[in-house]
């Protein structure tokens, strides 16, 4: 047989067989729009093994600094509750996590996190008497000195905020150091 013939029968084999090209099932290919709508789907999905910054890098992988202890205020003008100084610089995506609950699920608690004293995250409400979880990503170059803060207050003069568990996440090296007020 010439080495022709043989080539035609490899050929000849390989196409006879229905797993698709180079072994591969038809069945575990499929288009680009299938595709797309897959990881449209996965990247809509809470509890996706990832969290997806602007840039599509994935972050937020090291907790860099837990302040646990619980604080309270039963104000309803904001109040300074939690603080972790930024004793080093760091670039691009942090994740600020916290627990917070309301002293009487009649009433409301709320809580935001600042920047040196200028809110810039959004207000996290509860009106449950047991913590929930909080969750907010920033992307923001923080410098050596500059402070990030939980501010709490009560919708209801009657009313206590808990926060606890103060946590910071960051994919890179940096420094900070807990002083709450």
């Amino acid at each position: 047989m010439g080495s022709h013939s043989k080539s035609a029968v490899a050929v000849a084999a390989h196409a006879a067989l229905d797993t698709g090209v180079h072994g591969v099932g038809a069945s575990t290919v499929c288009s680009e729009i299938e595709a797309a709508a897959l990881i449209t789907i996965h990247a809509e999905l809470p509890n996706a093994h990832h969290t997806p910054t602007k840039l599509g890098i994935l972050a937020f992988v090291d907790l860099k600094n837990s302040n646990d202890p619980q604080k309270t205020t039963s104000d309803t003008g904001v109040v300074k509750l939690k603080e972790i100084q930024v004793t080093s610089s760091c670039k691009g995506s942090i994740r600020i996590k916290f627990d917070l609950k309301c002293g009487s699920n009649t009433r409301r608690a709320n809580a935001a996190v600042y920047r040196n004293g200028a809110q810039i995250g959004s207000t996290q409400t509860t009106q449950e008497a047991t913590y929930s979880i909080h969750s907010e990503d920033f992307d923001i170059d923080w410098v050596a000195g500059d402070l990030i803060q939980i501010y709490g207050w009560g919708t209801y003069s009657d009313s206590t905020t808990y926060v606890q568990n103060f946590q910071f996440f960051y994919a890179g090296w940096v420094s900070t150091i807990n002083q709450d007020p």
